[in-house]
């Protein structure tokens, strides 16, 4: 079986991303100065847990959308705009946090699927415009 579209592959890329920023530890907390650090997994709050799933599943929905392109871009901007709400509560929970809150290199996945989605936004635009093009000659 053969992709034929690339923006299929840029929202799997998406999906993984979160799935992957789900199941980690992005942030290290440190009660105690620099004595006792922790790692905050994500599982712990509901909230972002939820959201992240969410993310991830409706990135994975898109994926099979590809016979409505206008449904598909339009579950890309929902789908950028709830990972955007993530990153507000996550930026709400660490600046509301009394303990010192420092990212790692997962922390950076949200961002990098939001990049994937706009790059898959693109290239669904894209085959509209040749599709009302193809439409147009004909």
């Amino acid at each position: 079986m053969v992709i034929q579209r690339i923006q299929s592959v840029y929202l799997f890329i998406a999906a993984i991303l979160m799935a992957v920023f789900a199941f980690t530890s992005p942030f290290t907390v440190s009660c105690d100065g620099a004595q006792n650090v922790t790692s905050y997994p994500l599982m712990s709050n509901y909230i972002l847990l939820s959201l992240v799933g969410l993310s991830a599943a409706l990135a994975l929905v898109t994926i099979f959308k590809f016979k409505d392109l206008k449904m598909q871009s339009l579950l890309c901007v929902i789908n950028i705009i709830i990972i955007i709400a993530m990153l507000a509560t996550v930026a709400c929970l660490v600046y509301t946090s009394e303990k010192q809150v420092a990212p790692r290199w997962p922390a950076s996945f949200p961002i990098l699927a939001i990049l994937c989605l706009l790059v898959a936004r693109r290239a669904i635009k894209h085959d509209i415009k040749l599709l009302n093009d193809s439409e147009r000659i004909r």
